[in-house]
């Protein structure tokens, strides 16, 4: 079952198609990514996704 403190963090609006980089952290400084860093990798994971589908 859900908490209040989970709604709090993960939460996002309705109408958000923005990903949410929330929870993901390094795994040697266990400190959170930034976020310009993640949505690099999203870009290009999903760059090699839509070239394997072509």
């Amino acid at each position: 079952m859900r908490t209040p403190a989970f709604d709090q963090v993960y939460r996002r609006g309705p109408n958000s198609l923005a990903p949410s980089f929330v929870g993901w952290t390094g795994n040697f400084t266990n400190k959170p990514i930034p976020e310009s860093e993640m949505i690099d990798w999203l870009t290009r994971t999903t760059a090699r996704i839509e070239q394997v589908e072509a």
